[in-house]
């Protein structure tokens, strides 16, 4: 355990997975996750991702390198239900097993009293389907069971993969102001997703992943810099505005139709600019940070030395220990 470190922190540490036939999943990769934020854990496919969460979890030895909680490995801490809450599949219920009653099994696992089975279906808008079994949910309310299930220990920690997956546009605004939410309480919130628009407008801070590496992190107006100002101009004249911004070498995309984004010129001097191409201007606005935008970017270019993705040679998953199912006469109310 290091010392003084704090119970949330999530501190990944020249973190290596290589899985059998040399196949390279993470490659070095470090990164920390502070309490009381939400960090968007991002890459395409085979990027790394999934792979990494495991090793947090302790469902995958790294080759080298650490991963810790609090200064911890997941495998060491006490009781990890109260440390950390997981969600990496939607699927890993016993289909004849009412939403209750599985969360029932956990907190008898865990040392929980059962009323918290009660708490966190409530805590996740399933109170009303409770009592049915799993076998009858939709992908959405299996996601919400799932999260269920991660805070029944009222964990500092959150891990999520894709937990957007099956939600209506309903369910991931409300996912949204949930994780916000906890992190407001001053949780750690690590979540990977590819709704890129949909992480920008719930994440604090961005790891970007390309072939097992770390392209890039931070917040995201640290993903802006080093470009300047960026700002979204629209006129019916675009092709004669970007002409005159051409000729002076300005950093310029075009949109669609009647719109361009300009990098790193001043408003006022794009004004001008405007004034001399005898351009009409409907609309100028600064532009934020795009997350897409930035992502593909970063992981458009391969790196230097490629590696592959876990997509063969990779164990399957297994999900958490679950006890043995009781029946009537077991021993148990299930």
């Amino acid at each position: 355990m290091r010392v003084g470190e704090p119970p949330g922190r999530i501190v990944v540490a020249a973190l290596s997975k290589t899985f059998a036939g040399g196949i390279r999943a993470v490659d070095n990769l470090s990164f920390t996750v502070e309490p009381g934020s939400v960090t968007g854990f991002l890459g395409p496919n085979g990027a790394g991702k999934t792979t990494t969460l495991r090793m947090i979890l302790g469902l995958v030895r790294p080759t080298s390198g650490t991963a810790t909680v609090g200064g911890r490995r997941y495998v060491a801490l006490p009781n990890p239900l109260r440390h950390v809450g997981a969600c990496l599949e939607a699927s890993s219920f016993y289909p004849g097993r009412t939403a209750r009653n599985h969360l029932r099994v956990y907190c008898a696992h865990a040392g929980l009293p059962g009323k918290r089975a009660a708490e966190v279906l409530e805590l996740v808008g399933l109170s009303a389907a409770g009592r049915r079994r799993v076998k009858g949910f939709s992908l959405g309310m299996r996601q919400r069971l799932a999260l269920a299930t991660a805070m029944l220990g009222d964990p500092p920690v959150l891990i999520m993969d894709e937990p957007t997956n099956g939600l209506d546009p309903e369910g991931i605004r409300w996912l949204r102001g949930f994780l916000r939410e906890l992190a407001g309480q001053g949780r750690t919130i690590l979540v990977s997703s590819h709704l890129l628009a949909e992480v920008q407008q719930t994440v604090d801070r961005v790891v970007i992943l390309s072939a097992g590496r770390c392209v890039r992190q931070g917040s995201m107006a640290e993903l802006a810099g080093g470009r300047g100002p960026t700002t979204l101009v629209r006129t019916p004249q675009v092709d004669a505005l970007m002409a005159v911004l051409t000729s002076r070498g300005v950093g310029l995309t075009r949109v669609d139709a009647t719109a361009v984004r300009i990098d790193g010129l001043p408003v006022p001097d794009i004004g001008h600019a405007a004034f001399e191409a005898g351009c009409e201007i409907h609309e100028m606005r600064a532009d934020q940070a795009d997350l897409e935008r930035v992502f593909f970017e970063l992981t458009s270019q391969p790196p230097s030395q490629p590696h592959v993705g876990p997509t063969y040679g990779q164990p399957p998953y297994q999900p958490p220990y679950q006890p043995p199912y009781q029946g009537p006469g077991q021993g148990g109310p299930w």
